[in-house]
């Protein structure tokens, strides 16, 4: 016995979702498996790269980053004008002396870099010009000084 509603209108099958395409292969001991592997390999490689490149990035972003710490100091300021050099000074006291037996205080002749030093920070502690000490010095790239190089921080007397 059929039972047959007649009120209700037939199943509209257009707004229905379409089901997915068959990703099904039948497989014989002679089928070639190559064609179909090749499109799931190449996304597999690409993956793979991408993940490298990222990790290669993030690294490289650490690096930059540590090295701008390690750094110890604001860059230098680019300076438009000219600027004279300027020889250190030792510092003075406001004690009163006697001026028979007051020895005035040599300012040091060189100056020994330390881990995390800068030139910067140098010239800086000498009262003097980054421009001043790397001509001195003979030195082009002032970015690059090593731990342990003798920085000559007065003219040689001839």
């Amino acid at each position: 016995m059929e039972l047959r509603n007649e009120s209700y209108p037939p199943l509209d099958s257009s707004i229905l979702p379409r089901a997915p395409a068959q990703r099904w292969h039948s497989v014989s001991r002679r089928s070639d498996l190559r064609p179909l592997s090749q499109g799931r390999s190449n996304r597999i490689f690409l993956a793979l790269g991408i993940g490298v490149v990222v990790l290669l990035l993030g690294v490289g972003a650490v690096w930059l980053v540590s090295q701008v710490l390690a750094s110890n100091g604001p860059a230098p300021a680019i300076q438009d004008t000219e600027v004279a050099p300027v020889t250190p000074v030792a510092p003075t006291t406001n004690a009163p002396t006697n001026a028979a037996t007051a020895e005035v205080p040599a300012a040091p002749e060189f100056h020994v870099v330390q881990p995390g030093e800068v030139l910067t920070a140098i010239a800086r502690k000498y009262n003097t010009t980054v421009e001043y000490l790397a001509e001195l010095n003979n030195i082009e790239n002032v970015d690059s000084i090593r731990v342990g190089q003798r920085l000559r921080l007065v003219p040689e007397e001839q």
